[in-house]
Parts: structure tokens; sequence; C-alpha cells
């Protein structure tokens, strides 16, 4: 083989090596990210449609 393959599979073992562990995270933060939009989206919806917070009313 020559110098150039070896080394272009060396780095591609490398990067795999490194980046790997973190693909199993990648289900949790999308669930994350989904649960995020999702509470987002019912928080305007509800303000928009009934008017009313859950929030504590501020006192001046």
């Amino acid at each position: 083989m020559s110098q150039e393959v070896v080394k272009i599979i060396m780095l591609g073992l490398l990067l795999l090596f490194a980046i790997a562990p973190f693909a199993g995270l990648a289900p949790l933060l999308l669930v994350i990210l989904i649960g995020g939009f999702a509470s987002v989206i019912w928080s305007v919806a509800k303000v928009l449609l009934l008017g009313s917070r859950d929030e504590a009313e501020e006192k001046t």
C-alpha cells in the first residue's frame, strides 16, 4: 500500500474512535430537543388560546 492510503486509513480510524463514543448520546439529545420544543409550543399555545399563565402574578 502507498503511504497516502495508510495515512487516510489511520486518520479515518482516529476520527472513528474519537467520535464514536458520543454517537450513543444522539437519541438522548433528540428526546431532550423534542421535549424542549414541545414545552415551548405548549406554553405559547396555552397563553394564546386560554390567555392565562401558570406563574404567580407579579405584584407591583
